[in-house]
């Protein structure tokens, strides 16, 4: 008698399970965009509904094409070029992109606290495009992202370079903003940086098809990002303000005469590091980016 009771609540559970799968999800109705169809159509106006017009950026598009085909790439770019963009873009697109089960990613920067406004900009980019794709923010007001829908959940939590890892395994792990030459001001402090980033980090991928993004600016010689350059598992892609012709990366943003002013402004040093992507010896000084970013701020606001 138990026995037939068992099979018949099996033979019930089998056909729920039947039926289930005959209804079309919310994430099912979402057509499946590659990343560089999702930026323009989908993320690039969200971000633009938050910071203002965008500029048009042609880099974006060889990037995604670049992130689509490898596991494990390095962005390095000059200030202002929207890597930071796009390696929120990538987190968005595979918040789009999970179905079912558990998806885990993890914010590095070369802080908690950058890794956290990070977060919460991306938080700001997701209002409106979460909720069309199925998910409900199950955080509020956090700089941790955390999304649910049935039969899936994904999250997204900061994290310092300078701090222990929780141990969290991960699906994706970004790296943006990992160098501060604010807590990479000696050999040793980078010595220590890396060991984080080898020892801690990476062993928390999750599978073999998890994936790492670093994206960043060269500012101290021997850094994280020097080291994904010379790694052979990373993929790396190179762009100054100024290419090797002596025309701009972004002409859309910032012609010559534009690079020259901030050139003035913030001086060669600083220039050749945040623009021309000429890394400086941890020994050496120069405007920390926090100046950098006022002084381009202020270019803008004098040619108002």
């Amino acid at each position: 008698m138990a026995w037939e009771s068992r099979k018949r609540i099996s033979a019930l559970l089998e056909e729920l399970e039947r039926l289930k799968a005959l209804v079309p999800s919310a994430a099912s109705s979402v057509p499946e965009l590659g990343i560089s169809e999702f930026l323009a159509q989908e993320f690039l106006p969200a971000v633009a509904a938050v910071e203002g017009d965008l500029a048009e950026a042609p880099h974006l598009k060889s990037w995604s094409e670049l992130l689509e085909r490898h596991r494990f790439v390095a962005i390095i770019a000059f200030r202002g070029s929207l890597k930071s963009t796009l390696a929120k873009a990538v987190v968005a697109h595979a918040l789009r992109s999970h179905q079912r089960g558990a998806y885990d990613c993890v914010y590095y920067s070369a802080t908690v606290d950058l890794a956290r406004w990070h977060l919460r900009r991306l938080k700001l980019y997701l209002e409106a495009l979460a909720p069309s794709w199925g998910w409900r923010d199950a955080t509020s007001g956090e700089a941790v992202l955390r999304y649910e829908r049935a039969g899936a959940i994904f999250t997204c939590e900061p994290a310092g370079l300078d701090q222990a890892s929780r141990g969290r395994r991960g699906n994706l792990l970004v790296l943006d903003d990992v160098s501060d030459p604010k807590k990479l001001a000696s050999m040793a402090d980078i010595q220590r940086a890396l060991e984080a980033l080898q020892r801690r980090i990476l062993p928390l991928l999750k599978d073999k098809s998890a994936r790492v993004l670093l994206v960043g600016t060269p500012l101290i010689e021997g850094d994280v990002i020097a080291w994904a350059e010379k790694n052979p598992e990373f993929v790396t892609v190179r762009l100054p303000a100024i290419l090797s012709d002596g025309s701009p990366a972004w002409r859309e943003k910032y012609d010559r005469a534009e690079l020259e002013k901030i050139r003035r402004l913030v001086g060669e040093r600083s220039f050749n590091a945040e623009y021309l992507l000429h890394a400086v010896a941890p020994t050496d000084t120069f405007l920390p980016p926090d100046v950098v970013e006022r002084a381009i701020l202020k270019i803008g606001s004098d040619s108002v």
